[in-house]
């Protein structure tokens, strides 16, 4: 914003760069109400701190994936997540054979978003799930090893909440 202000520039553009960056302060300002808030939220709930616990995933990813997520309790098991998130492959079945395709993408963009947000730090040498990264990163892509390390962080993320709902 700095350097776009300090640009010299005929009169009509500076006018349209200057009215760009005046909407470009207010909606930050916005921004960081808004996160201030998710992050006050997050420090408080309950929930929020045991999604937060999974590798990967901060104040602000943690309410996202409890808002996209609910109650945990709606689901009867952990695969359902990742059905949730539209990140199971698509089956092709034909008498005996089985191949799986691409991802079926019929879940949650925003959940499916935010679980490949969290897989994104699988690499780095503190991650947990780093030999499972590595290992399918080898044997396929960064893309799949990256998908099949979201799969994961969104079990986790249903059973970090479902035992908090069991104890309560």
């Amino acid at each position: 914003m700095r350097w776009a202000a300090s640009l010299k520039l005929p009169r009509r553009a500076r006018l349209q760069v200057d009215s760009l960056l005046a909407v470009m302060a207010a909606l930050e300002a916005q921004l960081d109400v808004v996160d201030t808030e998710l992050r006050r939220f997050a420090r408080n709930d309950a929930r929020c701190q045991a999604l937060q616990t999974i590798y990967g995933i901060g104040p602000i990813l943690a309410c996202h994936l409890l808002a996209e997520i609910g109650e945990a309790s709606r689901f009867h098991r952990a695969d359902q997540i990742t059905r949730l998130a539209g990140l199971d492959p698509v089956v092709d079945e034909s008498g005996d054979s089985g191949r799986r395709g691409k991802l079926a993408k019929a879940g949650s963009p925003h959940l499916r978003w935010a679980l490949n947000e969290a897989a994104v730090h699988a690499h780095r040498p503190t991650a947990p799930d780093l030999p499972l990264y590595r290992a399918t990163r080898e044997r396929r892509d960064t893309t799949v090893a990256r998908l099949t390390i979201a799969r994961k962080i969104g079990k986790r993320a249903f059973h970090a909440l479902r035992e908090l709902e069991l104890a309560a």
